[in-house]
């Protein structure tokens, strides 16, 4: 891929992002969980942001802290940090689609257009959450992303392997909601040495030998969390669900399988249909027109640039039965074990995803696996080139109309909200500072 090329998806992924995430930004505020994160970091800065996350989650608390020290305690700032992670998360993946499937330059982009307005979550409003959510997404794929690097280039391999590791550590300590990729890796190496000719066993071999790099990491930082960090949180307490799972392993283990299928369907099948919701086609509603206006010019934007990208692309050797039946299967399956490995803390935790609900959020995990499914099944449908960008631009803006429909209800709340504390100022002028006040 040229550099002219690069240059162009960095643009139009930037600009997909801006389009919809973007149009609501100046009236949002703070929802739900942003509302102790932002009350810890404006009345005690960095210290008590640091003290309101380290009961389960240190690392989160010192990266929301430094960014409030940043950008302050104004919504938009939360909500620019917010789109610009979700960006650099879809980098990542472009990034890592690259590395494993260096000829399928259109594939790789249409992966990480799915992926960036994927519309299974719908909670990106929440800014000051979700922003750094998405820089710890960001941080799991670029690492692996540099393992893959690391296994194809020569030189300063080890330096590579270092930041791969150390990004990984980072996002390991931010939260729990990625560390199940780690049981990705040696699927993605065994790919990434598949070029190798070398028997399969080999391959094989090769690809634990690199892994057991990071699974010595990994190893050390599950000690660390079973036996050495300790949190009164349930919510996130590991030893609490493995105590679970141990006091009755058949019922236990049943009744979180019983999440396994449901999940995979919702997560990489079912959600892309959430954008033709009834709600979403209110034809008495400015929104409404507005979010399919610009939804019709994110299909038009998607679809030139990867027709053009297409014309230029220099994966032309790629054979006919490749593109249209090996790399489609590759994604299909590689997203399926991607989305299992993915979403095992989750089961793990006895939790599952529920659309349109707090719980939609754990989705988080199965996004990456989720955006291969869905492109290696658009691709086996549609083998030919130019039925696969239609559909892959249409999805994208109707996606893309979805996420609009869907700040458009926070902004309406975070009105509400400024409605409401201002009638608490004007009817009740002699509230005192420190009285709680039940909402």
């Amino acid at each position: 891929m040229t550099n002219i090329s690069i240059r162009f998806v960095l643009v139009v992924l930037f600009v997909v992002t801006i389009l919809t995430y973007g149009v609501f930004v100046p009236w949002l505020g703070y929802y739900g969980d942003d509302w102790p994160g932002v009350y810890n970091s404006v009345t005690g800065g960095l210290s008590a942001m640091v003290d309101y996350q380290s009961l389960d989650r240190p690392v989160w608390g010192w990266i929301s802290g430094v960014v409030h020290k940043v950008i302050g305690d104004r919504p938009i700032g939360w909500h620019i940090y917010a789109m610009l992670t979700r960006y650099l998360s879809a980098l990542a993946l472009w990034f890592f689609c690259r590395q494993i499937w260096p000829k399928h330059q259109i594939e790789s982009v249409a992966v990480a257009l799915l992926f960036l307005v994927y519309p299974g979550i719908l909670q990106e409003s929440r800014g000051f959450t979700f922003g750094t959510i998405w820089l710890q997404l960001a941080l799991s794929i670029f690492s692996l992303a540099l393992m893959v690097k690391a296994v194809r280039i020569k030189n300063y391999n080890l330096v590579v392997i270092t930041i791969a590791i150390l990004s990984a550590g980072v996002s390991w300590n931010i939260s729990e909601y990625f560390l199940g990729f780690e049981l990705l890796r040696p699927f993605v190496l065994y790919l990434a040495v598949s070029g190798q000719p070398k028997r399969i066993f080999d391959k094989a071999l090769v690809a634990v030998k690199w892994w057991s790099l990071y699974l010595g990491a990994l190893l050390a930082y599950v000690f660390y969390r079973f036996f050495v960090f300790n949190t009164k949180r349930t919510e996130v307490d590991p030893n609490y669900f493995l105590s679970e799972i141990v006091s009755d392993p058949v019922s236990e283990i049943v009744l979180r399988m019983n999440f396994v299928i449901p999940d995979l369907i919702e997560t990489s099948l079912l959600v892309w249909t959430r954008p033709l919701s009834p709600e979403n086609f209110s034809i008495t509603a400015r929104s409404t027109w507005l979010a399919w206006a610009i939804g019709t010019v994110v299909t038009a934007l998607v679809f030139y640039f990867l027709s053009n990208l297409n014309r230029k692309s220099n994966d032309k050797t790629v054979t006919v039965r490749e593109r249209a039946i090996v790399w489609p299967w590759a994604a299909i399956i590689g997203g399926l074990i991607a989305i299992i490995v993915g979403t095992l803390p989750i089961w793990f935790s006895n939790l599952h995803y529920v659309h349109d609900t707090g719980a939609s959020r754990y989705a988080l995990p199965a996004l990456l696996g989720a955006s291969l499914v869905t492109a290696g099944l658009l691709k086996l449908v549609t083998w030919n080139r130019r039925k696969f960008i239609i559909c892959v631009s249409i999805l994208t803006g109707m996606s893309t109309a979805g996420h609009i429909k869907s700040s458009n209800s926070y902004r309406h709340e975070w009105a509400d909200q400024e409605q409401l504390l201002r009638q608490f100022v004007w009817r009740v002028p002699s509230l005192e500072a420190g009285t709680i006040v039940w909402l």
